[in-house]
């Protein structure tokens, strides 16, 4: 067993060497295979309907979502990226920082649209919001993910936990949310200069959060009670309740969105 357990570490060491030293990001995004996907798709719709042309990326992986934004200006930021970033298209960047660490050096960077898919942990999500805004253009979009999680196992905090819940309760997909849904009652209580809407209901469609901000009113700034808050919001309150709480109850569907 415990030579079993040694093989299948080292393979999967090796799969992540060679998937991060081999792998380029395609220099032509229509020409990407994962243009169709459910964020590219939605966040190039985004782009072009507003003549957006500059994009940030917290959280890339393995670079599907990059390499397919249709953009002159694209800089991602991971820690643990899978995929060759020392070979990059033309206009696109990438840091590998962790985004508190990104945001703490380039806080004069500015742009129009703004992927948040970075730690599925509600606070830091929180941050990355926060600290997003605040490097934000004027008419820009931020897009959340992993707000809509598919089971209650799938909602908690640490990737842990949700592996040793869905053992525990049978469920086989090995998706993980994170508490990152606590965002946006977080911000429903403390942001009422952040405007949001829910694009997919979390089954037909991958669910995300579409913010931007009021004009009226000043930018975001962290709200250290939003900390005590968090720990007070539940799963069952707001999936499992007689009746879905906003804003997840006004949902905008797929096609909908996509203006079919």
């Amino acid at each position: 067993m415990e030579r079993w357990i040694v093989s299948y570490r080292l393979t999967n060491i090796v799969a992540r060497y060679l998937i991060t030293h081999k792998r380029k990001l395609s220099s032509v995004p229509e020409n990407s295979q994962f243009c169709s996907e459910t964020t590219p798709k939605r966040i190039n719709f985004i782009m072009s309907k507003y003549g957006l042309n500059k994009y940030l990326e917290i959280g890339v992986e393995r670079g599907h979502t990059l390499e397919a934004i249709k953009a002159d200006i694209r800089c991602g930021v991971d820690p643990k990226p899978m995929f060759d970033f020392t070979h990059l298209p033309v206009g696109t960047s990438f840091y590998k920082l962790t985004s508190k660490e990104f945001f703490a050096k380039n806080m004069k960077d500015s742009f129009e649209m703004i992927f948040v898919d970075g730690l599925h942990e509600s606070l830091q999500a929180y941050n990355d919001v926060i600290n997003s805004f605040k490097i934000l253009e004027v008419d820009g979009f931020i897009l959340l993910d992993d707000i809509w999680p598919s089971d209650k196992p799938s909602a908690a905090s640490t990737k842990k936990e949700a592996t040793k819940e869905k053992r525990k309760n049978s469920i086989i997909h090995n998706r993980w949310y994170g508490d990152v849904f606590k965002v946006l009652k977080i911000i429903d209580r403390f942001h009422p200069e952040i405007k949001v809407k829910v694009i997919g209901d979390g089954s037909d469609s991958h669910s995300q959060a579409l913010l931007w901000l009021d004009k009226s009113l000043t930018k975001p700034e962290q709200n250290q009670d939003a900390i005590k808050f968090s720990k007070s919001i539940t799963y069952e309150e707001i999936f499992e309740s007689s009746e879905l709480q906003s804003p997840w109850k006004e949902y905008v569907p797929e096609k909908l969105f996509l203006g079919h």
